[in-house]
């Protein structure tokens, strides 16, 4: 699963987006000069040099833009991957929303400290039950059309 960069190749581009979280690391075959930048002083350069690096905040803002498109993604397979592991071993099927798979709300919990946001955890059972609830609920429907189908082909 790994990837090789050659000489002059960059990583860690993802210190454009503000809140998220790295899911890899780095290792080196051999010796390696390396330079940092945190996302702090890439903000405190931008903000200091805002006139001259105008040209280059579009640029930052794609970047940003494809790495946090990406990343949802990567994120919403893996959730489907999930559910459908989930389903498979209980010998369910279901029919998912694409609703069910995006990122859950985002909640604020008031502290001693101030306001916090917490992150819904996601839970494939949940999305199971709702979409079984979502079936139930339609084979329902479709029942009730059928009487009312039924009872008016009498009446006539």
């Amino acid at each position: 699963k790994g990837r090789v960069f050659n000489r002059g190749c960059v990583i860690g581009d993802d210190i454009v987006c503000t809140s998220l979280r790295r899911h890899y690391t780095a290792r080196t075959l051999t010796f390696v000069d390396a330079m940092t930048l945190s996302s702090n002083d890439l903000r405190d350069m931008f903000d200091t040099h805002s006139s001259r690096l105008r040209v280059h905040m579009r640029t930052l803002r794609k970047t940003a833009l494809k790495i946090t498109l990406l990343n949802s993604l990567r994120e919403i397979a893996s959730r489907l991957k999930r559910v459908k592991l989930l389903a498979l071993l209980l010998e369910v099927e279901v029919e998912i929303s694409p609703d069910d798979l995006l990122p859950p709300p985002k909640y604020v919990v008031f502290g001693p400290s101030g306001p916090t946001p917490v992150e819904a955890e996601f839970r494939p059972a949940d999305v199971i039950r709702k979409a079984i609830f979502r079936q139930k609920r339609a084979d329902m429907q479709k029942l009730k059309l059928l009487e009312d189908i039924s009872a008016h082909s009498r009446d006539s």
